[in-house]
């Protein structure tokens, strides 16, 4: 008998093989750039700041690079430096070791410093790339319940804006957005939970409570059984505190809902929406700055492209050039670190 597979989860299969086909492309590419710095290193001032640049900066731009690409098929999933540098290090050790493995003492110092090395620019980069691109996931990694109410969207607010009701479920008081209201947990680290109140699509006397939760981590968002357990929990503490003031029906799941009544589903993307904005890409946002920043931008990567003409034109020594690089370098990326974070919701 043929099994079929479900077309989300061939989607996400195909995705897990172009993110692992882009990770070892990325680990290569870094690998051999780091091999001809090795291979052409020169102990001089330039020579380091420049071999230093290009190991810190090129990890980042190949996982930015790989991430987009995922996105624009659908699926965001972090291809992280960490990764690239981890896959970076054995790549690199078989050319080491074809090298030196008459004098293993040399090999093993040599990795063993390369690798220390690779994990310290790691850690700088992951750090690095999440202020850029946001944490991976999708609605693929959400946990949906829902609750349909026998009461209006307007008196359902009321009761859902008593402070009692968000002490026990240990949520913000609620949120009127226009379109929709919303109570959630502290976003961060951890198990996170919205509850959306909707506007019944064709019943002005009922209204929907949508839940949506995941478990986010420090570089994606997840759906795991601990987090399923907690959004029911929620969902029926919730349940048990209005229980003698308003009747729900239970029986729907999203999919079902949606599939009753097709106008939900613009709803349901707006919560989800605002539920995934820490997946939102911050460098996708900076067209939006404001002129100021724009302009404070330019003039620190200008003088960046005027000292490297005059070096390359024989006007600027080594040492002048270091001395003006390093200092506009730094404060670039404090520039642009304070910016991105700044961004974010």
């Amino acid at each position: 008998m043929k099994v079929l597979v479900p077309p989300n989860k061939l989607r996400e299969q195909l995705v897990l093989v172009r993110w692992v086909g882009l990770l070892f492309s990325s680990a290569a590419l870094n690998s051999i750039l780091l091999l001809i710095i090795a291979e052409t290193f020169k102990a001089e001032a330039i020579f380091l700041l420049i071999s230093f640049l290009v190991s810190l900066f090129i990890p980042i731009f190949l996982s930015i690079g790989s991430t987009l690409y995922l996105i624009t098929i659908g699926e965001k999933r972090l291809v992280k430096p960490m990764d690239i540098e981890f896959l970076t290090i054995p790549m690199i050790a078989v050319v080491e070791y074809i090298k030196y493995y008459q004098d293993p003492i040399s090999f093993l110092m040599r990795v063993t410093f390369l690798g220390l090395y690779l994990v310290f620019l790691g850690l700088l980069q992951n750090a690095t790339t999440v202020s850029i691109l946001g944490v991976s996931g999708g609605r693929s990694q959400c946990i949906t319940e829902i609750l349909v109410a026998n009461s209006s969207c307007r008196d359902l607010k009321q009761l859902l804006s008593d402070h009692s009701i968000c002490e026990a479920l240990e949520i913000f008081p609620l949120k009127d957005l226009g379109e929709f209201c919303v109570l959630h947990t502290p976003e961060g680290i951890g198990f996170n939970c919205f509850i959306f109140l909707f506007s019944h699509p064709q019943d002005g006397f009922r209204s929907v409570l949508l839940f949506v939760g995941y478990n986010r981590t420090p570089f994606e968002i997840v759906r795991d059984r601990l987090s399923r357990h907690r959004l029911i929990g929620r969902k029926t503490y919730l349940l048990a505190l209005l229980s003698n003031k308003v009747s729900f029906d239970s029986s729907y799941t999203l999919e079902s809902f949606v599939q009753a009544f097709p106008k939900f589903d613009f709803a349901s993307d707006k919560a989800h929406d605002y539920a995934l904005r820490p997946t939102r890409v911050p460098l996708l946002r900076i067209k939006g700055l404001p002129t100021s920043a724009k302009a404070i931008l330019f003039g620190i990567v200008a003088p960046i492209l005027v000292c490297i003409a005059l070096y390359s034109a024989g006007f600027l020594s080594v040492s002048d050039l270091v001395i003006t690089l390093v200092p506009i370098i730094v404060a670039l990326l404090f520039g642009l670190l304070t910016i991105i974070i700044g961004r974010k919701e």
